[in-house]
């Protein structure tokens, strides 16, 4: 009787684990959450992700990251100091089941204070779908939220007055310097990173979440997918200044 009680015990405790938002480990990633904010309603189908030879598909519904709270799947890992995460974005379908879609789906790599909470100060870079499906992968951003709740803010990538985006994907990076200094790049072959943005004005706590993220943009059911690929999580390895020179930081 006692072992049935523990069967069932585990069972819920799962099942709960499930309802949460809690997943298995996808890669170097230990923490998923579906952000559901509370102000738009709620997310029509939870996200997933999946990962096979460091090649992660992210799926993804959601209203939008952007306003004062998100809609999106992202998953995560918490680290303490000065770090980045960098790595290569494409789009696989960015129309799911509706062929209308929204131009503004989202995928990229993101800084966020806190992993779980909807409407979280974060500092992230992303690639948006674009028309077409396949997308186009037409144009690249770097977005901030720089109080929770607030407003968000956001930039275009732009090359010599042109989009920067890619059918075939790009690399996006964003990277959090001592005394709350972030910063985001791209690359268009991940070796040569140029500078996109940087900021001084969001103060997070020392310990934040590194992932990505993937958001439809839609209020259906549909579901978008991403690819990503070369994955970097750690100390910063190298910012690129406003001339395109490296300065080293370690």
């Amino acid at each position: 009787m006692q072992q049935s009680f523990r069967v069932i015990g585990i069972l819920a405790c799962l099942m709960w684990l499930a309802g949460s938002g809690a997943m298995a480990q996808v890669g170097i990633f230990p923490n998923a959450v579906t952000l559901d904010a509370a102000a738009y309603g709620h997310v029509a189908v939870a996200g997933s992700a999946t990962e096979s030879n460091g090649v992660y598909t992210l799926k993804g519904n959601g209203r939008d990251i952007w306003d004062n709270g998100d809609e999106a799947f992202f998953i995560y890992k918490e680290l303490s100091g000065p770090n980045t995460i960098s790595a290569k974005v494409k789009w696989v379908d960015a129309r799911g089941s509706n062929d209308g879609g929204n131009d503004w789906a989202k995928i990229g790599v993101m800084i966020r204070e806190k992993g779980n909470v909807p409407e979280s100060k974060h500092y992230w870079i992303e690639l948006r779908c674009g028309a077409g499906n396949p997308a186009l992968g037409d144009r690249v951003d770097t977005q901030w939220r720089a109080s929770e709740g607030g407003t968000s803010s956001n930039i275009q990538v732009l090359k010599d007055g042109k989009d920067i985006g890619s059918p075939a994907g790009i690399w996006v990076r964003a990277t959090r310097l001592p005394d709350n200094v972030f910063v985001s790049q791209y690359s268009f072959d991940g070796k040569t990173w140029y500078f996109a943005h940087s900021i001084k004005t969001i103060t997070m706590q020392d310990t934040v979440a590194y992932g990505l993220i993937i958001t439809s943009h839609t209020e259906d059911t549909q579901l978008v997918t991403a690819e990503v690929s070369d994955v970097y999580l750690g100390r910063p390895i190298g910012i690129a200044s406003s001339t395109e020179n490296w300065e080293l930081f370690k």
